[in-house]
């Protein structure tokens, strides 16, 4: 690096790989069923002491209370989630996401309050939430679809929340 002030940040997948690491070492040492969350990624492996797949639960996307929104079962694989009501600032109106568009340079505006992508690492989880929460509502549900992802986006409305999920996700998915 010849310029000082140019940083790599990689605070947007450490979590994920933080989880993919604790997993990795557990099963290194023949523990096969466990839940490791680091900061809201999630991998799970086996079975929970009831006997059957881990009960995870979606936050609803908001910055004043802790709601569950929706509660996955989870089993030999990872979840990650991305949103825009921990970190973001409002402007005349405005929300202005932590999140940067690399197409635009700028914070995401859109109505897109949160994702939750499944997949076989925490890393991959980590990095496709953050990718799906950029893109928004639509582009990102596109790519969901294209590519099979078990994927849950709640949007914003003028009257509270909407969600939408890939059919990929209903396996996973507590009645």
């Amino acid at each position: 690096k010849q310029t000082p002030d140019i940083y790599l940040d990689l605070s947007g997948i450490a979590q994920g790989f933080g989880a993919a690491a604790v997993g990795k070492y557990l099963l290194e040492h023949g523990i096969n069923n466990f839940m490791v969350a680091v900061s809201g990624e999630i991998l799970a492996r086996g079975i929970n002491t009831a006997g059957r797949p881990w009960r995870i639960g979606i936050e609803r996307p908001v910055e004043s209370q802790q709601t569950i929104e929706r509660i996955f079962a989870l089993s030999n694989v990872a979840m990650a989630t991305s949103g825009d009501y921990r970190n973001y600032f409002e402007q005349q109106g405005v929300r202005y996401s932590h999140l940067i568009d690399p197409a635009s340079g700028r914070p995401v505006v859109h109505r897109l309050a949160s994702v939750s992508v499944l997949a076989p690492t925490a890393t991959q989880a980590d990095g496709l939430a953050t990718a799906l929460m950029i893109m928004g509502p639509e582009r990102g549900y596109q790519l969901a679809m294209r590519e099979k992802l078990p994927t849950l986006f709640i949007m914003r409305t003028d009257s509270g929340f909407e969600e939408r999920w890939t059919p990929f996700l209903e396996p996973f998915l507590v009645k």
